[in-house]
Formats: C-alpha cells, structure tokens, sequence
C-alpha cells in the first residue's frame, strides 16, 4: 500500500468518527434533551439531521468507491509501466541457473544450425566437451554456413594459469582443470586438422586472466562471470541479445579485443611437439641496457659491431677497429648492448603489447644505478665470443632480470635458443640448462645470468685471447669510467628486418627517485 492510499483511509476513518459522533450528538439532543424543545421545532430539527444522513451516505458511497476506483487506475497504471519496460527491454533476455544447464545446452542446439556467426570465448569452453555440438560446429564451417571462433585460455600463459591455481584452493577441485583443458585444445587442433583446417573455423588462444565468458551466436549473447574461486560451470549465465545499445556493444567490443589479442592454437602445439619450430609471422623482443649514446663505451661499442642501434644506421668500419670487426658475427644486428631479458618469439603484436605494459611497470620498481668494473674477457658460456663484463653493486640488475623472467620469458611462444636461429653456443645435455631451456627458453638466466656486452661473437676459439687483448687495448681509459644506467630498453626484431631496433625507452623512476 502506498503512502496515498495510506492517507486516504486516516481520513476515511476520521469522517466515520466524526459521522457517528454528530448523529450521536443530534439524537440524544432531539429526543432525551430537556431544553424544552416543541413538537414544531423537532420536527423541524428531525428533517435537517434526516438530510444530513442522506448527504453523508452520498458522500461515504462516493469515497468508498472512488478510492476503489483510484486504486485500479494506480495497478493499471503500474501494470502499463511494466509492460512498457518489458517491451523496450529489447537486451536482457533471461537467465540459467548454471552455464552447464540443460535447458542452455538445448537452446545452444537450437542456435548453431540457423546462425551464421559463432564466437565462444572461455577458460575451457565445457560447451567443446559434447562431441555433437563440436561436429556440428565443424560441419557448419566446412559448408561455409558459419563462420566459427573458438577462443580459450592458453594453458601456458601465467596470467590465465593464476585462474587454475585459484579453482585449485577450494575444497571444490575442477573436474577438468589445467590438464584437461590442455586436453582438449589440442584434440581439437587435431581434429581441425584431420578436418582439413576449414578456413572458416577459426581457433585461437587467450592470454589475460579472464573475468567472464561470453558465447555468441548472431545477435544472441551468453554471459556467465568467473566468480573467485568458483568454478565456470556453477555461475549463472545470462542471456542478452545484441539490440544495437551501448550494453549490447561493451560485450562485442570485448570479445573482438580479446580475439584479437589471441594467438593461434596451432603455434602452441606446433611449438609443443616440436621445439624447433618457427612461424615467419612471428616477432623477436628482448630487454637491453644500452648505454647512453652521447657516452665513450657505447660509441667504442658500437664502432666494433658497426651498428648504431638509437639511430638504427650502420657504421663503417675504422682502421684501428679492423681485428675485431671481422669477428663480430651475428651481434652486429643487435647493437651494443647488455642483455636483461633474450631474444624471445611472441607471435603477435598484441603480445608485445603486453611486454610493452610490463617493461613500464617495472621500470617504475627501481631508480638508476652505475655499472662499473669493466673488463674485456673471454666469454665463460661461449669461447668464440669476447666480452665486456661490468658490475652492478646495487643488485638492480639482478632484481630486473629475476622480473623478467617471471613477467616476460613465460609470455613468449618460443626463443632464438629453441628454434636455433642463433649461433651462440648452447651448454651440453645438462640437467638444469635442458630445464632453462623447456620452461623458460634460455639457459642463461637466474644464476647462470651474467651481466656482459658483447663486442665479438663469433672469433675463432684459438683467437679470441688475443682479440679480448686487443679490445682492452683500445678501450683504456673507458675501463675505469662507470656506466649510468637511467633506463631499460625494449628492443624488436620484426618480420623482414635485418636489425634489431628500439621499440621504447623506460626511464628508472622507482619511488625513491624524484
């Protein structure tokens, strides 16, 4: 009841009370007064309070009723404005107790013989679990019905591995989980094959920690959110319909980000049976500290490789400098540089996008240091190579390099290392380098890493004594300089290129640097 009608009956019930207490009050005075009235006046007196009756009767009728009246027009009134909001609702269409729900799976049926585009984004994608619907999927996609996109999450990426490890803290383990998910990319990779890979059925892998699912057929959404450790397939999913509004395009926009993002299912089991392979397409990145340009160890190093890498021009060759130009070999497409983080393969550039966002993060972390200590040496990991090796007293390149190895290496989908497209030397089968290598894609890092430049890399072992002598030589007083090191650099090797360039400078600007 509202407040109105409320306030309708207090004032109905007053006008009763005040009602019987002048009919009370009129009687008792008319008959048992003793003010002596006489017949005449009575009568008279009589005819007035028979007319009051009357008008309080009309008067009573007429609220009792058009209080009814009021109300009905008020239900109607509410029942019109629903329906009216009912049917300007063109978005929201219903909602499933559970993403796994029969009644879903059955509408799910429904829609995929009659749309003509599917695009189904999830962790695991329990709907992939029906062998039916995976059939229908492929036959609709080899007639050129449908256009198909499977998306899930990429096992291998440690942002979607933090959701696994999340489901894993509850008592309410996954069925299905990391390995069951895995299982499944890569029987559908396969049965896309033995399919003949239709051009139309397109399967990729995400690589953010994913916030919600999202399964669209044509202009029909299924929305179902990955609660905190909470399992994908107990949330409730929603259905929508894409009406054209702003709600509808947030989730479209979504999912065309997300896809974009996503790198090719095959590429990662390609890469996982064979760790040699390579797709042209993809792209090198890695993590350098270069030295200012305007300083002598980096115009000293740079002359030996004969490559400027911030101005991305060769340089020619000095007389005095000749001993070790020829030896210089593959570094020479680096530029002068020593490395935080290698040579790594990502295979789109939505993933060095996302290197991109982690390099400014963490040059955030930490504020500039010095190197010194510089010593031309042979190389311990490689005897062909001659090296400038440098110290680092404040432990930032270590700490730096320890990042990059947990937010970058893990990102790539393969490394110089691994596919052999490098001729720097590799340690023999040892247990731990064959470790490195597998996880990560180098078996130079974490305790192996050594902070070096390399200004020659490929001298014959039996020269390279005399060629690290010759360097030393040249350099003189640059030994005893100390390296201000104010940023970090993100350096590309991109399809077509011969040479590495700058991709983007990090300044250190940790908190304790103004």
């Amino acid at each position: 009841m509202t407040q109105l009608e409320k306030m309708r009956w207090v004032l109905f019930y007053v006008f009763i009370v005040l009602f019987v207490l002048i009919v009370g009050s009129t009687v008792w005075v008319i008959f048992f007064s003793s003010n002596g009235w006489n017949s005449q006046d009575k009568a008279f007196i009589t005819k007035i309070f028979v007319g009051e009756v009357g008008l309080s009767v009309i008067a009573l009728f007429y609220g009792l009723f058009n209080l009814k009246n009021v109300q009905n027009q008020e239900a109607f009134s509410r029942m019109s404005t629903e329906i009216q909001i009912a049917a300007s609702d063109t978005f929201y269409v219903k909602t499933h107790p559970r993403s796994q729900h029969p009644k879903f799976f059955s509408e799910v049926e429904e829609l995929i013989p009659k749309s003509k585009n599917i695009t189904l984004i999830a962790v695991g994608l329990n709907l992939l679990w029906e062998k039916h619907i995976v059939d229908l999927l492929i036959r609709r996609a080899q007639e050129g019905a449908c256009n198909v996109t499977v998306c899930m999450g990429n096992t291998a990426s440690p942002h979607v591995e933090d959701r696994f490890i999340e489901e894993e803290m509850e008592w309410n383990r996954p069925q299905v989980g990391r390995s069951g998910v895995d299982r499944n990319i890569r029987a559908l990779v396969e049965r896309l094959q033995a399919s003949g890979n239709p051009r139309n059925f397109k399967f990729v892998l995400f690589e953010h920690y994913p916030t919600f699912a999202t399964l669209m057929f044509d202009d029909d959404l299924f929305i179902y959110p990955y609660g905190y450790q909470s399992l994908g397939n107990t949330s409730p999913i929603f259905h929508v319909r894409n009406d054209g509004g702003d709600q509808a395009n947030f989730f479209l926009e979504n999912a065309r980000k997300i896809v974009s993002d996503s790198i090719p299912a095959s590429d990662l089991i390609s890469v996982r049976k064979n760790r040699k392979f390579r797709s042209d397409d993809w792209i090198l990145a890695a993590v350098y500290i270069i030295p200012s340009q305007d300083s002598r160890i980096y115009q000293f190093g740079s002359s030996v490789l004969g490559y400027d890498i911030y101005r991305a021009q060769a340089i020619p060759a000095s007389q005095d400098l000749t001993f070790a130009r020829e030896c210089v070999g593959e570094s020479a497409e680096y530029g002068f540089h020593a490395t935080l983080a290698d040579a790594l393969y990502f295979s789109s550039e939505q993933q060095i996008e996302r290197v991109r966002a982690e390099v400014r993060f963490l040059s955030q972390e930490f504020k500039p240091f010095h190197l010194d200590g510089l010593e031309p040496a042979v190389s311990p990991h490689d005897g062909r190579a001659a090296i400038i090796r440098a110290q680092d007293s404040s432990g930032t390149v270590e700490s730096i390099h320890h990042e990059l190895v947990s937010r970058v290496y893990r990102l790539a989908v393969s490394s110089t290392y691994l596919t052999g497209q490098t001729t720097k030397a590799l340690p023999g089968d040892g247990q731990r380098a064959q470790m490195m290598l597998e996880r990560y894609g180098s078996p130079f890092i974490l305790e192996n890493f050594m902070l070096h430049f390399t200004v020659c890399g490929s001298c014959p072992e039996e020269a390279t004594s005399g060629i690290v002598d010759g360097v030393r030589q040249k350099m003189g007083g640059i030994l005893r300089e100390r390296v201000f090191v104010d940023q970090i650099v993100l350096v590309t090797k991109r399809p077509g290129q011969s040479r590495w360039t700058i991709e983007e400078s990090f300044p250190l600007c940790g908190p304790r640097w103004p």
